[in-house]
């Protein structure tokens, strides 16, 4: 069974992003051009149980194919998407 990508712009870019259509919030690398407003929030577990830190948060354009799906706020994690401890 395949993983079910899709192909979204986020500023402009595009980038291959898994459909999770369960996902309480939107995770996006930290990359250079993202405006990035440092948060309280330290990170979370997803469903596998994997934790990942946050840099903070990010608010971006998003299109997914034809649809211009507008401003979304995302949570930005680091290059290296390690797992690290949410201590």
């Amino acid at each position: 069974m395949s993983l079910p990508f899709v192909t979204v712009q986020m500023n402009g870019v595009e980038l291959d992003a898994l459909l999770d259509s369960g996902a309480a919030r939107t995770q996006l690398r930290d990359r250079s051009g993202l405006i990035v407003s440092r948060c309280a929030k330290r990170g979370s577990a997803g469903a596998s149980g994997m934790s990942t830190s946050f840099v903070g948060t990010s608010t971006v354009s998003c299109r997914l194919g034809d649809v211009e799906v507008g401003t979304v706020e995302v949570d930005v994690v680091p290059m290296d998407l390690g797992a690290a401890p949410l201590e």
